[in-house]
């Protein structure tokens, strides 16, 4: 029996990573040879699944967990012999290494949108895109911000009278309070962000010349 594999994610579901590439087993035992297992793609890709639903089932769900598994426990699977457990495990930390480094560069690839989404200049976005950055508000509060006739953040902040503010939009006093608070805080975090970025715009265009 032998395996070339890859575990990044071992759910199985449309679009998935999930895949051992090569097996040469049956539900019964193994093949006398790889020739002989592709003598049989159909019955070894059912096998394979069957094997990928059968891990996922008990608990592995990436590469890090065939790794960490005893050997042991492994081979009361069905199809899993001790002989292959060191290959399976060995490509299974190489493949772990392999998930880490990819997970590392999406988390700084999203931390990355994240912070240039918070460094967009305030004059580029819109009403809904400001309301959304109050702390507190979410669609459905935007919406009912809207609906009784606060569409801005500027609408919000010079309401002066928050039983008006809370029974129109149907927040009640308490939340409609956080929100003109938060909105007052928005509005000053805002105008540091638009004067940062004005000041290295200006800066930027002095360097570049005439």
């Amino acid at each position: 029996m032998s395996f070339d594999i890859d575990l990044p994610d071992l759910r199985v579901r449309p679009g998935s990573k999930v895949r051992l590439k090569s097996i040469d087993t049956d539900s019964t035992g193994s093949y006398e040879s790889k020739e002989t297992a592709q003598k049989h793609p159909k019955k070894g890709v059912e096998e394979l699944r069957r094997m990928q639903e059968m891990l996922y089932a008990h608990g592995f769900r990436k590469a890090q967990d065939i790794a960490n598994a005893a050997p042991e426990m492994l081979t009361q699977f069905p199809g899993f012999t001790m002989d292959m457990i060191p290959e399976l495990q060995k490509r299974a930390r190489e493949q772990a290494i392999v998930d880490a480094e990819k997970e590392m560069r999406l988390e700084q690839e999203r931390e990355a949108a994240r912070i240039a989404e918070a460094r967009r200049h305030p004059d580029t976005l819109t009403h809904e895109e400001r309301m959304a950055r109050v702390r507190g508000v979410g669609e459905k509060t935007i919406e009912q911000l809207k609906t009784a006739g606060y569409p801005t953040v500027e609408a919000i902040h010079g309401e002066a009278d928050m039983m008006r503010l809370a029974e129109s939009s149907g927040l009640g006093i308490k939340k409609a309070r956080q929100i003109k608070h938060a909105v007052g805080v928005y509005l000053e975090e805002e105008a540091k962000l638009r004067a940062q970025l004005d000041a290295e715009k200006a800066k930027a265009a002095e360097g570049a010349g005439p």
